[in-house]
């Protein structure tokens, strides 16, 4: 499987390189290009759910605050992934 960090930091690496460094190997809009893809891969970064506890615990969404269904890999609000524990 593909790892989202490893390709946010590269895809950063090359927006600070041509973006900062060496101005004429890209324009504006292609660095603009990259720094959206960027954004869009942070936004498909899975969250935590929030624990609520009054007399039963509940969970929400990490993302949207919404309500979670006991153990649901993604929200059915927003679709964001739920990391329930570090591993996933």
């Amino acid at each position: 499987m593909i790892d989202r960090e490893k390709v946010i930091k590269g895809l950063e690496w090359i927006v600070d390189l041509f973006g900062t460094y060496d101005r004429h190997a890209m324009d504006d809009e292609e660095i603009q290009s990259l720094n959206d893809a960027i954004t869009l891969l942070k936004e498909q970064e899975p969250v935590k759910p929030i624990e609520q506890t009054d007399t039963i615990t509940r969970y929400n969404c990490g993302f949207c605050g919404n309500r979670l269904f006991l153990k649901e890999n993604h929200c059915h609000w927003c679709g964001r992934e739920i990391k329930w524990n570090d591993k996933s």
